[in-house]
């Protein structure tokens, strides 16, 4: 009766314990995503500006469909997806390493960072591209979101 009692109030010790470390770690990595979340948006949105005249020529490329070279539309995702990764590695790097947060709380933290960062490349492409939003610029923005993510998990999950 007293070992059950024992191992019942270990049990409860270390479940306090973890969740004060969560929370501390938790605190650490939101700091550091009110760091590096705008520096991202500001690079996501510069993109998108210097990317506004071939994200045009592509949408027209691959719906007028006359040109041999149609995979070549596809390069600004390709772009997108390498800062997504990059962006994600990085940011995924810095949460762990500034917390010592890991597993799935760090995981939320880095996917609610990065969905912050598609609503902001959103809001961007409606202010930027006035005269309607190419296709392409989604799908650019669906792929530096997924591929940010798959960055954030490597560090989170994958690097325990």
């Amino acid at each position: 009766m007293r070992k059950e009692q024992s191992d019942s109030q270990n049990d409860t010790e270390r479940r306090d314990v973890y969740r004060e470390a969560v929370r501390e770690g938790a605190g650490v990595a939101i700091r550091s995503a009110c760091i590096w979340l705008p520096i991202g948006a500001a690079i996501l949105l510069a993109g998108l500006y210097a990317e506004k005249r071939p994200f045009i020529a592509a949408q027209e490329v691959l719906v007028g469909g006359d040109s041999d070279f149609w995979q070549e539309a596809f390069m600004p995702v390709v772009l997108f997806a390498m800062f997504g990764g990059c962006f994600g590695l990085f940011f995924g790097w810095r949460m762990t390493t500034a917390s010592g947060l890991i597993g799935p709380p760090a995981l939320f933290i880095g996917v609610a960072v990065v969905l912050i960062l598609a609503v902001i490349g959103s809001i961007g492409a409606l202010l930027i591209f006035t005269g309607g939003i190419p296709l392409l610029v989604w799908i650019s923005l669906g792929a530096t979101t997924l591929v940010a993510i798959g960055g954030i998990t490597f560090f989170t999950i994958w690097g325990q």
